[in-house]
């Protein structure tokens, strides 16, 4: 008698099996410093948002460990993934130091924004990656927008039902995978503008570009408020230690379009870095007069297919420093920490490079723009095996 064996049964046991082993550890970060990291709250008449700060330091409690991924934030994450809550698991370790010392001198400031539905301490290696090389990192969570948020009064504010999509079908992401590949093949900025107007316009894209302006405002709060955060005015371990003539943006996805939005729009940035996202609000009549980055995934799938040199029109006049890098099997979710987690992986929800190597080139090239831009170092290009650069300057 022959044994018939499922592929469906072949599958189940061999997710069954991965569900048994522990959940590798993000990689240290390699800079020289230790990274600590700070959280508190900005409100206004109209809005408040979290912030998440990693820095350098000088001193430490290494009893005082910020949690990698909490219970609550790996629930979420779950659920909205599709996945057994045990994959997305409690991790309590992680490299950065609850409230540390922040390190002598006047650090580089780089304000981030997450992905859509997302949260910050999914990029939490990035993070440490660049505090470890000086940078002090705020990250700025999105209330009702962001995944998931716990406030200092121990309140959660999860993801709102007014902020998500529409349930993703093959129509519609066939419509933007014909628009995206339109866009990418664009050298005149005008007809290039007209492919994002229709990209904007699509069922699946619009809904979350109503909640764009809002993302704007909370960025705006967090500019606002840094010249209090530097003199004490608004207490806190970094009071000090922000360089405010050196500041730069930086986002994934949707974030990543935030970031460049912000850096194009607000004298005070000087770069802006987007990693795998859309350029979604940009004018044909606007100037390019700061120095921008485009980091895209050769496999990025879904609703953001063709992206590599998407937004490579935009320079036809820019005549600041400008770059355009694909990596080599990356996918959309290898621009977080879900980059070095192989289950998910095995899941498809990255690409099928070496995980641990994309995201090793990614801080890699990350750290070398923001040293170009805001220390006037001479590390740009970086050097990496997976890496494409397609435009410099």
């Amino acid at each position: 008698m022959k044994l018939k064996i499922s592929i469906a049964a072949v599958m189940f046991a061999i997710v069954s099996i991965l569900f048994l082993l522990p959940e590798p550890t993000p990689p240290a970060p390699s800079g020289k410093a230790t990274v600590g990291v700070t959280q508190f709250e900005l409100q206004n008449e109209e809005r408040w948002i979290q912030v998440s700060t990693w820095y350098p330091v000088s001193q430490y409690d290494p009893e005082k460990v910020f949690a990698y991924r909490p219970s609550w934030v790996g629930k979420a994450l779950a659920e909205q993934q599709n996945l057994p809550e045990a994959l997305m698991g409690e991790m309590l370790h992680s490299y950065s130091h609850l409230d540390a010392e922040v390190m002598n001198g006047k650090h580089p400031v780089i304000i981030f924004n997450h992905g859509y539905a997302t949260y910050p301490r999914l990029y939490m290696s990035m993070f440490e990656q660049l505090a470890s090389e000086g940078f002090i990192v705020m990250a700025i969570g999105h209330p009702g927008d962001s995944l998931i948020i716990r406030n200092a009064a121990g309140e959660f504010f999860p993801h709102s039902e007014a902020a998500k999509l529409p349930a993703i079908n093959a129509d519609l992401i066939n419509q933007l995978h014909s628009v995206s590949r339109t866009m990418a093949a664009q050298t005149d900025r005008q007809k290039w503008h007209q492919s994002m107007t229709d990209y904007k316009s699509s069922p699946l894209m619009a809904p979350g570009l109503t909640r764009y302006p809002h993302w704007i405002a909370n960025n705006l709060l967090l500019l606002d408020s840094l010249a209090a955060i530097e003199t004490g005015g608004i207490p806190g371990p970094l009071r000090g230690h922000l360089d405010l003539e050196n500041i730069g943006t930086l986002g994934h996805s949707f974030g990543g379009a935030v970031a460049v939005n912000l850096a194009l729009s607000q004298s005070q940035i000087k770069a802006g870095l987007n990693l795998d996202g859309p350029q979604i609000n940009f004018s044909p009549q606007q100037t390019i007069d700061k120095p921008l980055c485009f980091f895209y995934g050769d496999q990025t799938e879904i609703t953001y297919a063709a992206f590599p040199w998407l937004n490579d029109a935009l320079w036809e006049e820019a005549s600041v420093t400008k770059c355009s890098v694909t990596f080599e099997g990356a996918g959309h979710n290898n621009f977080s920490d879900l980059t070095y987690n192989p289950y998910v992986k095995y899941m498809g929800l990255t690409g099928n490079g070496d995980g641990n190597e994309l995201g090793n080139q990614i801080n890699q090239g990350i750290v070398a723009f923001f040293n170009q831009q805001l220390r006037q170092q001479h590390a740009w290009p970086p050097q990496g095996a997976l890496m494409k650069i397609s435009q410099t300057n």
